[in-house]
């Protein structure tokens, strides 16, 4: 059940990165959506996630997640993993089993995925029902987007409108289960430290051995060979 709902947080961000009005037809929306995801190359977003059996019950999960991209550098965080696409290498960090994972970037690969990538606006929109405007409160413009068929029923969608940026989504479930994502920070012009991406705060390799360091020099080592 929870995998099935984190399984949501890739596709939002794809939806987060770029509603630029709101009191508008949606289509125009999402439209706008696509131009601004597509040139977007930094970012830095901190959202905090949220699930519960229904609308009045405790929270069963929440965790809080931060990204920070910087066209080719990118750095992924929530409590119990890290992960980092530095200079050379991808590091995976895993706190539970402190186990530090330490591969070799293939930027021509990594390039080929993307561009296979593609933000289809009219397939994109064949999953729901026609959008709805529902209007404005406390400078915030709010949609619904109903789901045709699947696990989700409807989606709301909360859009500030000084930034024009999402500040809030609520997916809720045909069984009654909600999950809610809350925005903290939505930066789509960071200026990041010299050292944000850097390789050196996890660890230094000596003679082709890894040697965790800073925060991870207690973790256990894995170097990948990539071929």
């Amino acid at each position: 059940m929870l995998k099935r709902r984190t399984t949501l947080f890739v596709s939002l961000l794809i939806l987060a990165t770029g509603i630029t009005t709101a009191a508008q037809d949606f289509k125009t929306v999402f439209a706008a959506m696509k131009v601004k995801h597509e040139h977007m190359s930094t970012f830095h977003v901190v959202m905090k996630v949220e699930a519960k059996d229904n609308e009045n019950a405790k929270p069963f999960y929440h965790e809080r997640f931060e990204m920070k991209k910087d066209d080719d550098h990118f750095l992924y965080g929530l409590s119990n993993s890290v992960i980092l696409l530095g200079d050379k290498h991808v590091i995976e960090v895993d706190k539970t089993t402190r186990n530090m994972v330490v591969n070799k970037r293939d930027l021509k690969i990594e390039k080929s995925l993307t561009k296979q990538i593609r933000f289809d606006l009219d397939s994109m929109l064949t999953f729901y029902e026609t959008p709805a405007y529902l209007g404005e409160k406390n400078g915030q413009y709010w949609y619904r987007l109903a789901v045709k068929e699947g696990p989700i029923k409807t989606i709301d969608l909360d859009v500030n409108e000084t930034s024009g940026l999402l500040s809030q989504i609520k997916y809720r479930y045909r069984d009654g289960q909600l999950v809610t994502i809350v925005f903290d920070v939505f930066d789509t012009e960071p200026v990041f430290g010299a050292n944000t991406f850097s390789e050196e705060k996890f660890f230094i390799e000596e003679r082709g051995l890894i040697q965790p360091v800073g925060d991870y020099k207690d973790f256990r080592a894995i170097k990948v060979d990539s071929k």
